[in-house]
């Protein structure tokens, strides 16, 4: 006798009616750190083939090629030395250029680095705020960190026999994502001239591209061009959420936690 035919086997139905939400949604949280981490990761491919050095608590990247080792006296480091970066200094042989180079957190934790340069008998020296500097083979210098400044400032100096200089760059880059604190007018020419090209409301969020500043005097500091009746304001590039691009002008806030207006990111992390 033939056996009868089975059926087809009963399955689980499950629903899967969810999925794209949840797939969009790892794919929103995946660009949401790539974006988050981004400045970082270029800061860190471009010199992740650096040697990582000790520094009072600190590192220093140099390029491998470079040969360095750590003192404590030198005839170009006697004025630093009874300062507050203490004893520990790491000196860098580039050519005939010799670079000595400190840190410290500062009296009020203001990071920055002490830069001496000495090239037969002249001897030029300068501060830089930053919390990492790298150094290159041809004693190019790399400096980044929030410090003495609104956002995380990327700037290059180069070294000549009178002077340490800061290369200028048309713009900053700030590549930082905030929601306003304020409503913000978006306008196409810095300081709020030109002609308005968007007013959002408070908490509009907004990717902060680029920032305008500039530099005005042998001490280093950055201001902008914008004057108004509360003080100086700061020029900043951003885009909105539907992607239009202007000029916000922003105050900045200050080291305690107050936001900037009306950009809530800027604030100013110093003294």
């Amino acid at each position: 006798m033939a056996k009868p035919e089975r059926g087809p086997v009963p399955t689980k139905w499950v629903d899967r009616s969810f999925m794209p939400a949840v797939i969009a949604l790892m794919l929103f949280i995946q660009v949401l750190l790539l974006s988050s981490h981004w400045v970082e990761a270029q800061e860190n491919n471009a010199f992740k083939n650096y040697r990582k050095v000790g520094l009072n608590d600190h590192l220093l990247l140099l390029d491998p090629q470079l040969v360095f080792k750590k003192v404590q006296t030198d005839p170009a480091i006697e004025e630093a030395d009874s300062s507050e970066y203490g004893d520990e200094f790491i000196s860098v042989q580039c050519g005939r250029r010799t670079l000595v180079i400190g840190f410290s957190n500062g009296p009020s934790e203001d990071p920055n680095y002490e830069i001496i340069a000495r090239k037969d008998k002249k001897v030029v020296r300068r501060n830089v705020g930053a919390t990492s500097l790298a150094v290159s083979s041809s004693c190019q210098i790399y400096a980044a960190g929030h410090t003495d400044n609104s956002f995380d400032m990327h700037r290059k100096f180069v070294i000549t026999d009178t002077a340490i200089n800061e290369v200028t760059q048309p713009f900053y880059l700030v590549d930082k994502v905030c929601p306003t604190s304020t409503a913000a007018t978006l306008t196409t020419e810095p300081c709020g001239k030109g002609s308005v090209v968007a007013t959002l409301p408070k908490g509009a969020e907004v990717r902060v591209l680029l920032s305008e500043w500039f530099l005005t005097d042998e001490y280093d500091d950055k201001h902008t061009n914008c004057k108004s009746g509360d003080g100086t304001k700061e020029s900043y590039l951003v885009s909105t959420p539907f992607g239009l691009v202007g000029w916000v002008d922003t105050t900045k806030g200050t080291i305690w936690g107050t936001p900037g207006m009306p950009l809530s990111c800027i604030v100013y992390n110093g003294d």
